[in-house]
């Protein structure tokens, strides 16, 4: 049972003055249980490549309230929306995990941006805009990030915010950053 002190990891890594990272097009924040729809509607479309016709939508609802649960109680993951300001749509999602077993105080950075939404810079903002947050908010002294090859728009977001290139594997290109 959590506690009415306890924050989850996505609670810790928000300013606590407003409880969200703003930009100029955008609003990064934790997840509630209202965005659960839209949360079910992204795992779809993450899935769609995959699925069989005819296949339930349920379960993807289902997936996002039992998403939504393990992040809350989480203290080691952090998982936030990119929402537009405009119209409050969600745009993407910003994770951040902590890497055990390594070198201490580093954290995993990855994110995932809606298809309709690609291509128009909101993952280059956010990134930058949730970097600070790496030390202010979660103790982190190294960043990291594994990118496949072929992505050349994260490759050049995460060097475009400073990221160097580390090492190479079957899995692709993991960059760092040291903040």
């Amino acid at each position: 049972m959590v506690g009415a002190d306890f924050l989850s990891a996505s609670q810790r890594f928000m300013p606590p003055e407003t409880g969200a990272v703003h930009t100029p097009r955008l609003i990064i924040r934790p997840y509630t249980q209202a965005d659960a729809p839209q949360i079910a509607q992204m795992i779809l479309e993450r899935q769609y490549p995959y699925r069989q016709p005819g296949t339930d939508d349920a379960w993807a609802q289902e997936m996002a309230d039992e998403t939504l649960g393990h992040i809350a109680a989480s203290t080691d993951k952090v998982v936030a929306g990119l929402f537009l300001r405009q119209d409050g749509q969600l745009a993407g999602e910003f994770t951040a995990n902590a890497k055990y077993g390594g070198r201490p105080r580093e954290w995993s950075l990855s994110y995932y941006t809606r298809i309709n939404h690609r291509g128009r810079g909101y993952m280059k903002e956010c990134v930058l805009a949730v970097l600070p947050q790496f030390p202010a908010c979660l103790g982190a002294r190294i960043v990291s990030a594994m990118v496949s090859f072929n992505n050349l728009a994260s490759r050049h977001i995460l060097k475009d915010a400073g990221f160097r290139e580390a090492t190479m594997s079957g899995h692709g290109l993991s960059l760092e950053l040291t903040v």
